[in-house]
């Protein structure tokens, strides 16, 4: 075999590796949520990751995540404060959850 076909078969076994690494993970689901809501959270979040591990959860630090929802950069937005919205389902926890309807 010549050095450029076992070069070639390391970077095909490298990209299988990673493909199957990727592989691993479902689904991402994006939280956006202030960062003072974040302290009560992370144990919540840690325990849905152990009951969940095909799931990646993607915690973003943002000051309105309401707004977030609404411009579809997260799916899952937190707040400690009630907002009425046409496009939002909420559901009250500890803390108010919203999800746009159409996302």
């Amino acid at each position: 075999m010549t050095k450029g076909n076992a070069i070639m078969n390391l970077l095909e076994e490298a990209r299988n590796e990673i493909d199957g690494r990727n592989n691993k993970f479902g689904e991402t689901i994006s939280i956006g949520c202030c960062p003072a809501e974040l302290e009560y959270l992370a144990s919540f979040f840690m325990k849905f990751h152990q009951k969940h591990p095909n799931i990646s959860l993607k915690i973003m630090d943002v000051e309105d995540a309401v707004k977030k929802v609404l411009e579809q950069r997260v799916d899952i937005g937190i707040t400690a404060y009630p907002v009425s919205h046409a496009s939002l389902i909420s559901a009250l926890f500890l803390l108010r959850v919203y999800i746009e309807v159409d996302h």
